[in-house]
């Protein structure tokens, strides 16, 4: 009885764990693409007391949203590849994004587990109708945090003529 305990101790579940953490990194692959270390480079939590707005077409506005950094690589807004925090915007009877807002630059280099409120410009589409703002961080050329698993920023937007 004793062997059995310690084969199971020393060899079945160590190997059972690894298996499962194995197919857990390979769920997580397919759902999300790209390594494992984008999982964890691009976290961001974007946050705004703002929940809805309300804009006549073409109509410019801005308010305060923060933004943390929940991942383990640093954002810089300059170089090749700089972060920014954007919006795209889509109309919410379709998946599809319509347009991409304006890049906002980070007030300097956020470390992991740094914040920082920045201000955002939005500006309504031409037509009237509901649409979303979904923020996101992008690193150009690379990937929207959105891609790799982290949750954007979604307020409703009702543009009137």
């Amino acid at each position: 009885m004793v062997r059995i305990k310690k084969m199971l101790f020393y060899f079945v579940i160590p190997i059972s764990v690894m298996v499962l953490l194995y197919i857990n990194a390979n769920v997580l692959k397919q759902l999300y693409g790209g390594n494992e270390t984008d999982w964890v480079q691009y976290r961001a939590k974007i946050s705004s007391g703002v929940e809805k707005i309300d804009l006549k077409a073409g109509q410019k506005t801005e308010f305060e949203v923060e933004i943390n950094n929940e991942g383990t690589m640093t954002w810089i807004s300059s170089g090749d590849h700089p972060i920014y925090l954007t919006y795209r915007m889509k109309n919410q009877t379709s998946e599809e994004y319509i347009s991409e807002g304006k890049r906002t630059a980070l007030p300097e280099a956020m470390r992991p587990g740094d914040s920082a409120l920045v201000m955002v410009e939005i500006v309504a589409p031409s037509s009237a109708g509901n649409y979303l703002i979904v923020f996101d961080m992008v690193h150009e050329g690379i990937t929207w945090f959105e891609e790799k698993g982290s949750m954007p920023l979604v307020i409703g937007l009702k543009v009137i003529k």
